[in-house]
């Protein structure tokens, strides 16, 4: 398998409690994307999570404690049906 499409797809951890998972890792426990993942890193604007251009992603316990409030958080957005034609 083509290694870009391996990296964007999350991963089973060896041993879920463990101290650092790569983001791939914490996508799969989380049971959430790794791009919804990645987006939060790059957005967030207080500096809780850290990342660096060219190195993995690594988290850690209190970083994925601080996702998952962070996530809790996002709201999906609610896409809206069109109003059916009223007959008069």
């Amino acid at each position: 398998m083509d290694d870009r499409k391996v990296y964007h797809l999350p991963v089973e951890p060896a041993d879920p409690d463990a101290e650092y998972l790569t983001i791939q890792e914490t996508a799969w426990v989380m049971k959430v994307s790794v791009t919804q993942l990645r987006r939060l890193f790059s957005q967030d604007k207080a500096g809780r999570f850290h990342s660096r251009p060219g190195r993995a992603i690594l988290t850690n316990r209190e970083g994925r404690r601080q996702i998952y409030t962070a996530m809790r958080g996002v709201k999906k957005p609610v896409t809206k049906r069109p109003a059916a034609a009223k007959a008069a």
